[in-house]
């Protein structure tokens, strides 16, 4: 589950990785992500992550870093989906239907 409080920095850190636990370089691949409000391509799309995605290929890792300016637009909640491809059609998944939930902003 993603918690996500809402004004606040979110950080998630993926890794793409062998099954024993060796990182698998990922360089010039592109991940995408959406949030969305149902597990449904026709859901309400609450967040494009793309942007917000960077990629540190030698050691598998896809970063996502919502800053509090971005989160303070989020509420709700729904499932995000991660992929990572490289670019032949081999795409992998990072997260898979992964539910999140946005607490309120209480200070500002």
């Amino acid at each position: 589950m993603m918690n996500i409080k809402a004004g606040s920095t979110y950080i998630l850190n993926m890794y793409y990785e062998d099954s024993d636990g060796t990182p698998i370089d990922i360089s010039g691949w592109s991940a995408r992500m959406k949030m969305r409000r149902g597990a449904s391509t026709t859901a309400e799309l609450v967040l494009d992550c793309g942007p917000y995605l960077t990629i540190t290929g030698e050691e598998g890792k896809v970063n996502l870093t919502l800053s509090g300016t971005v989160t303070s637009g989020l509420s709700g909640g729904g499932v995000a989906d991660c992929e990572i491809d490289d670019g032949e059609g081999f795409v992998v998944p990072m997260l898979d239907l992964e539910p999140f939930g946005v607490t309120p902003e209480v200070c500002e």
